[in-house]
């Protein structure tokens, strides 16, 4: 009999890191049987960027996705994959939740799984926290990007978010550190916020000038891209956009090549600065950190980040930039207390190869190894919404 995977990897549709985070939740369960993956009523260039299989069987569905767990829940053992990412304890989040328990009650009672891996918590307060609590107790593993949110819950333990689990290797990185290194600043704000005052953009440029380091503005969300065309005027930064028909896909190929020949990155979009540094750039923490999303989640990789109120600040220990990528990218990491990626994999090995085997270890011991003959042949079945 072939084993069923369910796996949910909806996310927004016009932001790359969301697509490049689930990606490798997906890949985790790989060969672990037949996977339903709920991708949501997303466009084909978000599903371009999750490595969906031609055996895959697709949703666009929710309700047909649900359907099909139930019945495959109650009539044989199946394995459950939760949705990763930022979630907030609202309304919808526990009707979604209270939906789910007669499945988790009945994939366990089947001896399958239910797996929870890679989520934060943005509202780690609210008086309904007891029935997150009482239904990941019912899960074979759970895991958070932060560890508030495991405080908050009382469940599983900390793992880093998914999208470290992606990017170039370390020998890679520590390549291209051995050689110089362009200085160059990335930068990407959110263009749902106030934008930078003009004193900010003032002494932006005016540290980026004496210091003699080029700038480059990119997106990676695309209805940032107002805010983002606007950023690389005032700072006469070089701009890489989002083409019209370009996918996630091509999207992320595209700033990744921008991350590879940078040295630094400035963001207050967690998966811009995630996706820089697991490409071997410095984070520089010159954007606030509303809700602390960025800091409780970089601290799950072994990084911090510290606002610096005063931009000069980043460079006090290095002000020259004298000396190549690694010996700056250091000094600067110190002098705005942060911690370059390098530094997360010898806390907590290495993100990127040892992707599939740190995040899915715990999973694969909470299931039982599929018939490797019992593979689904079929191509591109699709459920429609």
């Amino acid at each position: 009999m072939v084993v069923k995977v369910f796996a949910a990897v909806a996310g927004q549709r016009d932001n790359v890191g969301d697509s490049l985070l689930r990606r490798p939740l997906l890949r985790a369960a790989e060969g672990l049987g037949e996977r339903h993956v709920l991708v949501g009523p997303m466009s084909d260039e978000y599903v371009s960027n999750l490595d969906v299989r031609p055996e895959d069987v697709v949703y666009t569905d929710r309700r047909k996705w649900l359907l099909n767990l139930a019945k495959s829940a109650a009539s044989s053992k199946i394995h459950l994959l939760l949705n990763a990412g930022e979630a907030t304890i609202n309304s919808r989040y526990l009707l979604d939740r209270l939906v789910m328990l007669p499945i988790f009650l009945l994939i366990r009672i089947r001896r399958g799984s239910v797996v929870q891996t890679g989520t934060g918590l943005r509202n780690v307060e609210h008086n309904s926290m007891w029935v997150t609590r009482v239904l990941l107790g019912m899960a074979s593993v759970v895991t958070w990007r932060d560890d508030q949110s495991r405080r908050a819950v009382g469940l599983g333990g900390v793992q880093p978010d998914w999208g470290f689990f992606e990017g170039e290797p370390s020998d890679i990185i520590a390549s291209r550190q051995s050689v110089a290194r362009a200085r160059r600043l990335v930068l990407s704000i959110r263009g749902d916020r106030t934008p930078p005052s003009k004193g900010w953009i003032e002494q932006t440029w005016d540290v980026l000038n004496a210091e003699g380091i080029s700038a480059v503005v990119v997106c990676q969300v695309r209805r940032d891209e107002p805010r983002l065309r606007w950023l690389a005027a005032q700072l006469g930064a070089d701009y890489v956009g989002w083409d019209a028909d370009a996918d996630h896909a091509e999207q992320e190929a595209q700033v990744r090549a921008v991350y590879a020949g940078a040295t630094w990155v400035v963001s207050d979009r967690l998966h811009v600065l995630v996706a820089a540094v697991t490409e071997g750039c410095v984070i520089l923490p010159w954007l606030p950190d509303r809700g602390e999303k960025l800091a409780r989640t970089l601290a799950g990789a072994g990084m911090t980040y510290d606002f610096a109120r005063a931009l000069p600040r980043a460079f006090e220990r290095n002000s020259s930039f004298s000396g190549q990528h690694p010996e700056s990218s250091r000094a600067v990491s110190e002098s705005t207390c942060t911690t370059h990626y390098d530094h997360s994999r010898r806390n907590g090995g290495d993100h990127v190869q040892g992707s599939t085997i740190l995040a899915s270890t715990r999973f694969r011991r909470a299931t039982a190894a599929p018939d490797p003959s019992a593979r689904s042949s079929q191509e591109g079945r699709v459920h429609p919404s």
